[in-house]
């Protein structure tokens, strides 16, 4: 049997050759997209054309960043939203006939808040709201007091003498405990501080359960450490929350995460509109 030896060169040209024959026969995949036509969509929240920059911005970023979506049982459209020239977040609800945002709520706007918002309904569908709190390095949980007790009176531990401090004259514990979240956020909303700390917060993530606990996923970035998806939680009897490390992770990757759960719209809200016949 004679035997061939194919010259380097002549195995790339052949190589090309036959991607060029069979390759061309083969259809590129895409992922697949929706288009939707402008009749079809509906503005909800935007920012006027008049707005200017501040004085420490380029442009104006404009509002409807990390914008959240839920519905309860009784079909009420719940949103929850950024604006993001001035770090405030606020809370609304859409009429599922107008499609008109009404009952808008400022929930804080002391500072910079609302990186990562994320929204989710109590068992009674109240909503919930876990962002970081760029100003202070912390991550903020907010609800409304009209909804929530601070704690359950089932599950607060007796009260053992010389270890809590007594109220300012005139005012319960109650209101001092209301007085303090309420620092900061908008009217009638209050925010328990979850966690602190330099490179927390990234891409987090919240889940309230049947008990109405919330439980709060997030990366924390550290260079020289390492980054840790850490989870967050509080329980029965409990107004602090408890802090577990679930997994380490190189920064390369936390950055490549935080990147891709980072948001962004034009400076708008949108919704669809109704089929129209």
């Amino acid at each position: 049997m004679r035997k061939y030896i194919i010259s380097k060169s002549a195995r790339i040209l052949l190589g090309l050759t036959f991607l060029s024959i069979f390759g061309a026969c083969k259809d590129v995949v895409l992922p697949p997209t929706t288009i939707v036509e402008p009749s079809q969509v509906q503005r909800l929240i935007w920012v006027e054309k008049t707005r200017k920059p501040l004085p420490e911005q380029v442009k104006v970023l404009g509002t409807g960043w990390y914008p959240n979506i839920e519905i309860d049982d009784a079909g009420q459209i719940h949103l929850a939203w950024v604006d993001a020239d001035y770090g405030d977040v606020f809370y609304g609800r859409l009429d599922p006939i107008s499609r008109q945002v009404s009952d808008i709520e400022t929930v804080e706007s002391d500072g910079a808040s609302g990186s990562f918002l994320k929204m989710a309904l109590s068992s009674r569908g109240y909503p919930v709201l876990a962002y970081l709190q760029q100003d202070r390095a912390q991550i903020r949980l907010a609800h409304r007091h009209k909804d929530f007790v601070i704690q359950d009176k089932r599950t607060q531990p007796e009260p053992v003498a010389g270890r809590q401090p007594a109220p300012p004259q005139g005012m319960s514990k109650k209101e001092t405990i209301v007085q303090k979240l309420n620092k900061g956020m908008g009217a009638g909303w209050l925010g328990e501080d979850v966690i602190y700390g330099t490179g927390v917060g990234v891409g987090l993530n919240l889940v309230m359960d049947e008990f109405d606990t919330p439980h709060i996923v997030y990366f924390k970035q550290n260079q020289s450490l390492g980054d840790k998806f850490m989870y967050a939680s509080r329980g029965p009897g409990q107004r602090g929350f408890s802090e577990d490390v679930l997994e380490r992770f190189s920064h390369k990757t936390i950055l490549e995460n935080a990147s891709a759960s980072h948001t962004k719209t034009t400076g708008m809200l949108y919704f669809p509109k109704k089929n129209q016949v």
